[in-house]
């Protein structure tokens, strides 16, 4: 197989910081083309999104954006269209939402995917709060005050100095400690074992083959 040639680089990163009671994922797309000849034209795309967040109930307030590399002359005169994110909470619906709201000819997609990315971040972003907080050096960040931990239960059930599996979107977990997802049991920890009888699809949809 012959080497392989770097063609095209796409970067995006995302950070989301605290400031009393809003937080704020600031988002950054990078594109690049290696092999151009060009310096001047290496850099295909550089777009930057900030989205601010009230803790309270998870929805934006304020939307920034910025253009420091773009293709076409007529780029920057979308990114007014992603103020219509005000207001858009980035709970479970943000995908949709984004789509109806900035998507095709009312948005662009490089900010779309920076906005479609910065959502989950975000949710991760107050898991990692509250974790902070419990461990000591940032116990003065503000509470996130609309999310309440849901795995009391679980905790009490864990051996000392165990977590349980964090409950998002990635990894589902039924009220009844029955998980959705992995089916492979040997994914599970084995401190974790006895609290998931039952794993992969649930009991009411057995297959009928």
């Amino acid at each position: 197989m012959p080497a392989a040639v770097p063609v095209h680089r796409r970067t995006i990163d995302i950070e989301v910081r605290q400031a009393d009671d809003l937080l704020v994922a600031q988002a950054r797309l990078r594109d690049t083309r290696p092999w151009h000849p060009d310096p001047a034209r290496v850099l295909l795309h550089d777009l930057e999104l900030a989205l601010h967040v009230r803790t309270a109930d998870l929805t934006i307030v304020a939307v920034e954006s910025w253009m420091n590399a773009f293709p076409h002359t007529e780029c920057p005169l979308i990114r007014s269209s992603f103020d219509r994110l005000v207001g858009l909470s980035v709970r479970r619906g943000f995908t949709r939402a984004l789509r109806d709201t900035v998507s095709g000819v009312h948005g662009c997609s490089h900010l779309h995917e920076l906005a479609r990315a910065a959502g989950p971040t975000i949710i991760q972003a107050t898991l990692s709060a509250a974790d902070a907080r419990r461990r000591g050096p940032h116990r003065n960040l503000p509470h996130l005050g609309a999310r309440r931990h849901r795995h009391a239960e679980t905790r009490r059930r864990l051996a000392p100095g165990t977590r349980p599996l964090p409950r998002t979107a990635a990894h589902r977990v039924r009220a009844d400690l029955t998980a959705l997802r992995p089916a492979d049991t040997s994914a599970v920890p084995t401190e974790m074992s006895g609290l998931f009888p039952r794993w992969g699809r649930p009991q009411d949809r057995r297959s009928t083959d």
